[in-house]
């Protein structure tokens, strides 16, 4: 509680002007402080470990940078390990899904002839991403479908879809999803989906739809022959209308 209320506390959000109708703020900031804020070393420490370990939530291990500034800042050795301990258990756990990563492109890639998957590098910037992948396909209409696993109207859309599919078979289909779908997961799901599937971080992912400027999932492109993008739509639209701009994109 103590950790997170200095902080909270400290934000100079809370006195911008868009926070003028709070009248009350002063005294309860100034009565927070006099109930919570004692003069403790510790609380400090565990606001910079908080700080540090924010990244771990998009699985992101701390920096040689960020190892520094622990080592410097926090003065506690229980906080400090403990932090370092998260770390490496963060480094242990990428290391395992990336193990399965390449168990997964290995199997789709040698011994499937409806499912293949393009490795993006991680580094790769946003907007190198969609010309890597539709680079590969000129002279087709491709679908390319934003996705990940905990989406529900993702998956209920996939469904829809297949009919389509069966029907529009010179359409290259891609699916985009990002880390935030378990690695795991993602793999045996997209042994049912087939197509070309793309597994992104999460920084490129948002990345991606802030220079295509869309913010939820599904969302559905359609790209030409000539690797133009000529549909966009955030939320299924609907069978017969991404039929009328797959056939659309084919002539």
């Amino acid at each position: 509680t103590l950790s997170y209320f200095k902080p909270l506390e400290q934000l100079s959000v809370l006195r911008s002007e868009n926070q003028r109708y709070y009248h009350y703020l002063s005294d309860f900031t100034s009565a927070l402080h006099r109930k919570y804020m004692s003069a403790d070393p510790l609380l400090d420490d565990i606001a910079i470990g908080k700080r540090l370990s924010r990244s771990f939530n998009r699985k992101c291990p701390l920096t040689e940078q960020q190892m520094a500034v622990a080592r410097d800042s926090i003065a506690n050795d229980m906080v400090r390990e403990l932090l370092f301990a998260n770390n490496e258990d963060l480094k242990s756990q990428l290391s395992a899904a990336d193990e399965k990563m390449a168990e997964i492109k290995k199997t789709a890639n040698t011994s499937s002839s409806y499912l293949s998957i393009i490795d993006i590098d991680p580094k790769m910037s946003a907007q190198q991403i969609l010309p890597t992948i539709t680079d590969r396909y000129k002279g087709k209409a491709i679908l390319i479908d934003f996705w990940n696993t905990w989406c529900i109207p993702c998956k209920a859309a996939m469904t829809t879809i297949r009919p389509l599919k069966e029907q529009l078979t010179d359409v290259v289909y891609v699916y985009i999803a990002d880390a935030s779908s378990p690695v795991d997961k993602w793999g045996e799901m997209i042994k049912t989906i087939s197509g070309v599937h793309v597994r992104l971080t999460e920084e490129q992912a948002d990345a991606l739809a802030k220079i295509y400027k869309f913010s939820g999932i599904p969302t559905y492109f359609v790209v030409n022959k000539e690797g133009k993008i000529t549909y966009q739509k955030t939320s299924f639209p609907g069978v017969e209308k991404l039929k009328e701009e797959l056939v659309s994109a084919e002539h």
